[in-house]
């Protein structure tokens, strides 16, 4: 900083010299006046005005496109980590779905055409996923539904489902399998460890400040922290909280806790949006 500083005012000084040498050389010199102590403080200051702006704009202008390369590349990065994300996804999602069907035909043929079709609803979402960062919520709860159709089937009387959605959740867009991803965990770590099945309940709501919230409240208990290997999370919360720090940064919320001692509750927080996502 330093050495800028000394650096300007050199060649506000040389400037001014300058000015002096080119008058007097063209025979315009005022010498009574324009060599006054004052006159040539003042020529100086304004040259280094000048010559201050022009460096700031200078500096700023590389600044600027640097630090747009810099965000165009960690947007690319963010881009592939998502892509990585949405495929680990895929194969375990698309798994469970199969085996859902599989079960259903052995027990209940008649009902096996239904679940077919659900199931080929399934795989078109895994097919549209993997080339969008979010996806309209309705699109979402509907293959939420189509899976937990499937799940029901399979559990029979050991699995409830409730859902309460605000109307006004259907105009947001949401990361692509994220509530399902949490919908199956609460299935395969909750639902099917217990004998007796448990519920399952869906609640999605609009905040006083336009945050869209949704909650999966399921039967079952957490063994220590999210994220830990004994927590029964799993790897798809791990995934949601990475998708979402990719989306949205610090504005959206991940919480998963025990709701009390039967149910556990995990809510995610998704910011208002006023710009097109996918």
């Amino acid at each position: 900083m330093s050495n800028a500083l000394v650096f300007l005012l050199a060649l506000s000084f040389a400037n001014v010299i300058a000015t002096i040498l080119i008058n007097w050389i063209f025979g315009i010199l005022r010498v009574h006046e324009d060599l006054k102590p004052i006159v040539l403080l003042v020529n100086m200051f304004i040259s280094f005005l000048y010559y201050t702006l022009w460096t700031m704009m200078y500096f700023l202008y590389h600044f600027l496109e640097n630090y747009n390369t810099t965000l165009k590349y960690q947007a690319k990065i963010n881009e592939i980590k998502l892509n990585q994300l949405r495929s680990q996804l895929n194969p375990h999602f698309i798994f469970n779905a199969l085996n859902s069907v599989r079960a259903l035909v052995d027990e209940n043929p008649p009902k096996s055409k239904e679940a077919i079709t659900q199931l080929s609803n399934i795989l078109r979402y895994s097919l549209i996923m993997d080339k969008k960062r979010t996806i309209d919520f309705g699109d979402e709860i509907k293959i939420v539904r189509d899976y937990l159709d499937l799940e029901t089937i399979r559990f029979e009387e050991r699995l409830k489902v409730n859902f309460d959605i605000e109307e006004e959740a259907y105009h947001y867009k949401i990361p692509p399998m994220m509530l399902q991803t949490i919908v199956e965990n609460a299935i395969k770590h909750g639902i099917s460890n217990r004998m007796k099945g448990g519920l399952i309940e869906i609640k999605c709501s609009i905040g006083l400040a336009g945050d869209l919230y949704l909650l999966v409240k399921n039967s079952g208990q957490l063994k220590g922290g999210v994220g830990r290997k004994n927590d029964g999370s799993g790897h798809g919360v791990s995934n949601t909280m990475q998708r979402l720090r990719l989306i949205y940064g610090s504005k959206a919320s991940f919480k998963m806790k025990n709701f009390d001692a039967e149910f556990v509750l995990t809510e995610i927080k998704i910011p208002k949006q006023s710009i097109k996502l996918d």
